[in-house]
């Protein structure tokens, strides 16, 4: 399925976390790439999207922390494995409202610093 997801699809979806560790995303995503050069299509037109499962807390292990914590284990995946999009599986509406409030912007945020997009005066 990864190779045809590489050979035709516009975009692919898989948990990361709970049911697919960052290892294995980047494993079964290099297997989309390789099926999509061999296609001859740019590996990196194909959507990443990544449902994500969590709770905000004082910390602890992967999305069990606070926002900033959410921030810090997402930016990777962001930057070094493409996924442009995050679903949110969660049936309690306060973490969601806050994952919108506090994480979103905080991660665009940190996106663009690391992509050397953010406004620096001291650059002009």
């Amino acid at each position: 399925m990864l190779r045809l997801t590489g050979r035709k699809a516009n975009g692919w979806a898989a948990m990361l976390g709970r049911v697919q560790s960052r290892a294995q995303w980047q494993a079964a995503s290099a297997v989309i790439d390789e099926a999509a050069t061999e296609a001859h299509r740019d590996p990196a037109a194909i959507r990443r999207i990544a449902g994500i499962a969590g709770r905000f807390g004082r910390g602890g292990g992967f999305l069990q922390g606070p926002p900033a914590q959410w921030v810090e284990q997402l930016l990777p995946s962001v930057i070094e494995d493409g996924i442009g999009t995050f679903i949110v599986v969660t049936s309690d509406r306060a973490d969601l409202q806050r994952f919108a409030a506090d994480v979103i912007p905080a991660l665009r945020t940190a996106v663009a610093a690391e992509r050397g997009l953010l406004f620096r005066p001291e650059r002009i």
